[in-house]
């Protein structure tokens, strides 16, 4: 799979993925980062090659009472069937800005 962020970075492959995601945790699964991710309104929409979809998400902060919205946007998906189920082969990680 390959995730495209909103700041451009490039992320492919399995190794690439878990790598960015130890970094992103410092270490690893222990701790909590006071962030909360929620995503919802999914949009399928079947091609030849399988589907796109896309689904907006919004990025929570809970160390602070009450919770304060950290970011919100969208992601533009391209699934594809393999023998394993649906996955998602290609991922752009869009963020709302202000106009």
């Amino acid at each position: 799979a390959t995730l495209v962020a909103s700041n451009g970075k490039i992320t492919q492959g399995m190794p690439a993925f878990r790598a960015s995601r130890e970094e992103r945790l410092k270490g690893g699964l222990s701790g909590d980062s006071g962030m909360r991710h929620r995503t919802g309104s999914y949009l399928i929409t079947p091609t030849p090659e399988g589907a796109t979809g896309r689904a907006y998400y919004i990025v929570l902060d809970v160390k602070v009472k009450p919770a304060e919205m950290m970011f919100t946007g969208y992601y533009d998906d391209k699934f594809v069937r393999t023998a394993d189920g649906w996955r998602i082969k290609h991922r752009t990680v869009n963020r709302d800005v202000a106009k």
